[in-house]
């Protein structure tokens, strides 16, 4: 039963995917030349179709189809970039119409001997006006993709395959025929509709908690380069800003809470902006981990304690990701916990000198206002202090948010000493803390 409902899920699917060339044959019966204009912004409209609008040949449709597909990303890339690169991403467009223009100037001058097909200056007026759209959207995508501001736009576009489309794109640059090539993909993966135009909703982009078109960070320009820790990001500022809200203003015991969860935000965000992730540290980078151990010395010492000189300086886009990832997830987790009990009164036995995490991240007195059901799922509520537990045991066991001497190569993890039990981290920390994240649900 299952496999034949497989089965005809995917026939559906099949079913439903769109063909470029079915696309042509059936749409655009009746244009008229009045819309064969679209306007991209105030100085700025593309012509769409040939010069004689009539769009009764393949490749006027073609042509039709590439320039709604050529707007519609165009639209989508102006409504998310800052005014300074729009100008840019202008510029760009407005050097594709001069050179479309030029396609014009070139069709109407061909010179035809008496027995030759009328039809070819329009048939070279299509193909260098087609080769243009190609050209103009190959390096609107590579000015994007290769943001770390903006690569999440692309992302989101061309999910969930967007690497591949770049890939793609990429081996391509240089044939006449990448944008016919890039459209038969997108109507393939039901990413444009039957008219060319991309279905992507722009305004469900997915964006963190700031303006990333300010982004100057190196944090802050990983978070908008990524839809996953941008939605991690977003989330936690719900949560923080939503949770700090309800706490009343006019009594002592809240304006004692408020000023401790903003002690917390604080910390995590001194934490997330030095990369000192909880769940998988990683480094790589032999030398580095020795030159930090000699700052910090032989038996190691938490991070907390060196703010300033501390950097794990991940070697990837993608391990630093994940650590900005897995701070956040830490940070969703304690402020769950915090709602239902201080996480200071989570640590068990414990005698280092040194500041506990579950200390620096408690929330006093959050726990009074009974806010867990307001913001958190309530089938985790009985297992948040078993994990916050867990996490907290691995910790003093390990230093998993500490830096120091005892460098574990095959498991990703940089511990200060004792045992690395990467299993009860993975399966018992990470995996429940990711589940409980997923079923969280905030009104925008």
């Amino acid at each position: 039963m299952k496999k034949l409902l497989v089965i005809l899920i995917l026939s559906f699917t099949w079913l439903q995917a769109l063909d470029l060339d079915e696309m042509i044959h059936q749409e655009y019966d009746e244009i008229t030349p009045g819309e064969c204009e679209v306007s991209l912004a105030k100085d700025i409209k593309i012509g769409v179709c040939s010069l004689t609008g009539a769009m009764n040949a393949y490749e006027d449709k073609l042509t039709m189809i590439m320039g709604h597909f050529y707007s519609s990303y165009y639209k989508i890339l102006a409504e998310h970039i800052s005014t300074q690169d729009k100008h840019k991403i202008n510029n760009m467009v407005k050097n594709m119409l001069a050179k479309q223009d030029e396609c014009e100037e070139m069709a109407s001058n061909i010179d035809l001997p008496e027995d030759a097909n009328p039809i070819i200056p329009d048939l070279e007026l299509t193909s260098c006006m087609q080769d243009e759209f190609g050209e103009s959207f190959y390096e609107l995508s590579n000015f994007i993709y290769e943001n770390p501001k903006y690569k999440h736009i692309f992302d989101e576009i061309f999910t969930p395959n967007p690497k591949e489309y770049y890939e793609f794109m990429k081996s391509h640059s240089n044939s006449e025929f990448l944008l016919k090539n890039i459209l038969q993909k997108a109507a393939q993966d039901n990413l444009i509709d039957k008219t060319g135009k991309l279905i992507a909703h722009t305004n469900e982009l997915i964006k963190p908690s700031f303006d990333c078109t300010k982004a100057k960070s190196e944090v802050e320009k990983l978070i908008c380069s990524n839809k996953e820790t941008a939605s991690l990001d977003k989330l936690y500022s719900k949560l923080y800003f939503g949770i700090l809200n309800s706490i009343p203003k006019d009594t002592k015991l809240g304006q004692t809470t408020r000023a401790n969860l903003k002690t917390f935000n604080k910390n995590l965000l001194e934490y997330r902006d030095n990369m000192r992730c909880f769940f998988l540290d990683y480094n790589n980078n032999e030398k580095e981990v020795q030159e930090t151990n000699e700052i910090l010395g032989d038996n190691g010492v938490p991070l907390y304690a060196y703010l300033s000189i501390v950097r794990y300086g991940f070697s990837t886009q993608e391990q630093k990701q994940a650590c900005v990832q897995r701070v956040y997830l830490m940070g969703i987790l304690l402020l769950a916990t915090n709602t239902l009990q201080d996480s200071a009164d989570l640590k068990g036995e414990y005698s280092g000198s040194e500041p506990y995490f579950l200390d620096i991240f408690s929330i006093k007195y959050l726990h009074n206002f009974e806010l867990y059901d307001t913001f958190f799922p309530k089938e985790f509520k009985d297992k948040l202090s078993k994990i916050t537990k867990t996490l907290g045991y691995l910790s003093d066991l390990s230093r998993f948010s500490g830096h120091g001497y005892y460098y574990e190569e095959d498991t990703g993890f940089i511990c200060t000493g004792g045992e690395c039990d990467t299993d009860t981290m993975k399966n018992e920390v990470e995996k429940p803390v990711k589940d409980f994240v997923k079923k969280i649900k905030l009104r925008d």
